[in-house]
């Protein structure tokens, strides 16, 4: 029996040695020692049983695992309150807050036909806009509007009195803001005045204006409105070849026309989109100096 039980040791001993376990008591104990070296196995006799019931799971995991799921829920908590989102919105998050930005609202795109002046007899496209200074800081503006469709014709606001005064007509407002009285204001000033072609926009100031267009092209389906002088966001870039560009940011509108192709007007066109996007303008070069 007593050979039997050291036998017996021996086989435990060695399964213990390869799972990791701790030793069981030295080979050269007496036969009355060896009763505690079978308590192990008694205790680890009960340990499926109370596995079985849940909440006693949870209290026998190893020591090591419940700090390594608590990670987890840490991180899910941490979008929710550690991280403060923006709730206001922001109409122009690419700009930085260095520059100041005019707001440029259009109104609608029409036609008109002057019956007197030099325009008489021609049909004209002009767009009326809104212009608003939100700032509390006059904005002095040179104001440039250009367009070109999807049939590669292009277009400018352009310095037309008559068609101006038939466009008040139309709309029925004589204090519409364009070229004619952008003209009117730099006639009183020196040609080489820094501020030439600039007008001043008031704090908190509002003004309904007008750019006057040549003949619309019939086949145009897609209208591209680009109007710069919005923003004083304006710097120079040198490219890869040495050469100058002056970079500035313009606001673009996006016009389409899904009226009939056979009779197109200015009224089918509707906005499906605006941006602001960066535009560049290669700078002169000044000549040399004689030696």
């Amino acid at each position: 029996m007593s050979l039997f039980l050291r036998m017996s040791s021996i086989v435990v001993a060695i399964s213990a040695l390869s799972l990791g376990l701790a030793p069981l008591p030295s080979l050269s104990a007496q036969e009355g020692e060896e009763a505690p070296a079978e308590k192990p196995a008694a205790e680890e006799t009960p340990a499926p049983a109370e596995a079985a019931t849940p909440d006693d799971t949870a209290a026998e995991e190893p020591a090591g695992e419940p700090a390594a799921k608590a990670a987890p829920r840490k991180k899910a908590a941490a979008p929710a309150g550690g991280k403060e989102e923006r709730k206001a919105p922001n109409l122009y998050p690419e700009v930085p807050s260095v520059f100041w930005i005019v707001d440029f609202e259009p109104v609608c795109l029409r036609m008109v036909a002057p019956k007197e002046g030099l325009g008489t007899g021609r049909v004209y496209w002009y767009m009326l806009y809104d212009l608003k200074n939100g700032s509390k800081e006059a904005r002095d503006l040179f104001i440039e509007i250009t367009a070109a469709s999807d049939k590669g014709k292009t277009y400018s606001d352009m310095y037309l009195p008559s068609v101006e005064r038939a466009i008040e007509k139309k709309e029925g407002d004589p204090n519409l803001w364009g070229k004619t009285d952008l003209h009117a204001l730099a006639s009183k000033r020196e040609r080489n005045d820094p501020k030439y072609n600039y007008f001043t926009l008031k704090p908190g100031e509002k003004r309904r204006c007008v750019a006057v267009f040549n003949r619309l092209d019939l086949n145009a389906n897609k209208i591209t409105i680009r109007v710069a002088g919005l923003s004083n966001e304006v710097g120079r870039v040198t490219k890869d070849d040495g050469a100058k560009e002056l970079e500035e940011r313009i606001r673009e509108f996006y016009y389409e026309r899904a009226g009939d192709e056979y009779a197109p007007t200015l009224d089918s066109f509707v906005m499906k989109g605006r941006d602001w996007v960066k535009r560049r303008i290669a700078l002169a070069v000044s000549p040399p100096s004689p030696q």
